[in-house]
């Protein structure tokens, strides 16, 4: 990816764990993303009117966004790991695409899990790290 180029990014729908849903982590995943963007470009969105990547595709050409990151929560389980000795959880499959050409640059599913000895914590808290990982592995 070339820097100080525009980024869309597609905020995804809740992730859930059987029937709990976990409320704003389509957000919090969006905002992680963003973060790690601002490193490589001043121009970046993040949108909630795009869930589909056609929608997103035609948000990004008619807006003249240069590149669309478009993440899925496949996974999200806050565990309450410090008394339950279960991990929290978190795996976000995300496809980069290059809006111009409607072409898939590259896609990962990126995964996190607590440790038994965290205290306090969330699923959020395991996404800056492996997603900063990635992001900067796409501008090498």
């Amino acid at each position: 990816m070339a820097k100080n180029k525009s980024v869309l990014i597609s905020v995804p729908e809740d992730g859930r764990y059987f029937n709990v849903k976990y409320a704003k982590s389509g957000m919090m995943t969006a905002m992680a993303l963003k973060k790690a963007f601002e490193t490589y470009s001043n121009n970046i969105k993040v949108t909630q009117s795009c869930q589909e990547k056609s929608n997103c595709i035609s948000e990004a050409k008619k807006h003249h966004y240069d590149y669309i990151a478009y993440p899925e929560i496949l996974q999200w389980a806050d565990a309450a790991t410090f008394w339950s000795g279960i991990p929290d959880v978190v795996e976000i499959r995300l496809t980069i695409l290059k809006a111009e050409r409607s072409r898939e640059i590259n896609s990962v599913i990126i995964r996190g899990k607590s440790n038994f000895f965290t205290l306090g914590g969330n699923p959020q808290d395991l996404l800056p790290a492996p997603i900063n990982n990635y992001i900067a592995s796409l501008y090498e």
